[in-house]
């Protein structure tokens, strides 16, 4: 997937974190609508990146988080060497206890296909990883 999509969502988030009014994200999903929308052509891309930021926005908005089904992505590591792996392409990122094991959460998700470009773009193929809904 082209461009950063992962600093995108960290720009909504930093945005969202400032507490504008609600009118005033509204206003931004409507914006980013129009953008996407001004080739007349929408990319898959950035019909990912918009289904994405649609979910957050919209949480933010209605202020109700247990109505926007959201999916998490989990990383397994299953030996010293995949343990090494997470913890170098995902810095900062801390193990907790899930499911009788240890697992890394690559991320919470609105989307599950932006979910899967962030799997494929940021997460090593030998690596286990889960999707857990929720």
């Amino acid at each position: 997937m082209p461009g950063d999509v992962v600093m995108l969502r960290f720009s909504a988030e930093d945005y969202l974190a400032i507490k504008p009014p609600a009118e005033q994200a509204e206003e931004l999903l409507d914006v980013l609508h129009l953008v996407v929308q001004a080739d007349s052509k929408v990319s898959p891309e950035e019909e990912v990146v918009l289904e994405e930021l649609t979910g957050m926005i919209t949480q933010y908005v209605t202020g109700e988080v247990g109505e926007h089904e959201m999916l998490e992505i989990v990383i397994v590591p299953q030996s010293d060497d995949q343990l090494y792996a997470v913890e170098s392409s995902l810095p900062g990122v801390v193990a907790k206890e899930a499911r009788g094991g240890m697992v890394f959460s690559a991320g919470r998700f609105f989307s599950t296909r932006y979910a899967e470009a962030v799997w494929d773009k940021y997460i090593p193929p030998c690596l286990f990883t889960a999707r857990v809904d929720g």
